[in-house]
């Protein structure tokens, strides 16, 4: 049986090793050559049913508007439920806010994903359950102006981290009427970063999705806090 000392040790090489060693203080494009073929063909595949349903949903919502704005998250972690969210509205009418994740609580049987590859043909996924509420138009368009900001500052980070560990990919999304779409990811970002601070930003949003009561103070609050923080950092657009 290990000891205490045994495991102490245990526990300070997993957080030497399982943590990125330089905080990441951008998102890192789409196209990095750090990424691709060391993600898992399998969270792709994942991904895209999730991204599927929500992204119609999004699509009906936007149709509606003059001039939308769509920010996005696909949230892929190594261990734990993959998810996807949208902010989608206008200054003018307001928000919505969107999310697909697996339905472990359906009687449906599972899905069989193709993956297009011989060795693993499909993967199990559980019924998507989509959820939807709405956004205030004040909270709404600062919450897009923090992604475009963010999303405007993507660059290349100077050494890898992807595949360090196991950890949680994060993959962002912009686009309205007057802006090229603009895409960034990052890995396992660390606190008090952009890239954290946009990621907590994120969960905090799907908490006030699966919410019995979103109308709590506590929602807008912890909101708010993450747009204050942004505030500090930079002024917004």
């Amino acid at each position: 049986m290990a000891s205490d000392e045994d495991s102490k040790d245990l526990a300070a090489r997993f957080l030497q090793y399982g943590t990125p060693v330089d905080p990441i203080l951008h998102l890192e494009p789409e196209d990095s050559p750090f990424w691709g073929s060391a993600t898992w063909i399998s969270s792709r595949v994942i991904a895209k049913s999730l991204l599927e349903p929500g992204w119609a949903e999004v699509e009906s919502i936007a149709r509606e508007l003059l001039h939308p704005e769509i920010a996005s998250v696909v949230c892929l972690p190594t261990w734990g439920p993959f998810w996807a969210l949208w902010v989608v509205g206008e200054g003018r009418y307001g928000y919505s806010v969107v999310s697909t994740e697996p339905d472990y609580q359906s009687a449906e049987p599972d899905i069989l994903l193709p993956t297009g590859i011989e060795s693993q043909p499909s993967i199990p996924m559980r019924p998507v359950k989509k959820l939807q509420r709405d956004l205030s138009k004040d909270l709404g368009t600062r919450i897009c102006q923090i992604w475009r900001k963010v999303l405007s500052e993507t660059r290349c980070p100077k050494v890898p981290v992807l595949g360090a560990c196991d950890g949680v990919e994060y993959h962002f999304g912009y686009e309205a009427k007057e802006t090229n779409p603009m895409y960034g990811q990052t890995w396992s970002p660390a606190k008090h970063t952009v890239p954290g601070e946009l990621a907590s930003l994120s969960h905090t949003l799907r908490h006030y999705l699966r919410a019995a009561n979103p109308s709590e103070p506590q929602f807008v609050e912890s909101i708010e806090a993450h747009l204050a923080w942004f505030r500090t950092q930079t002024s917004e657009p």
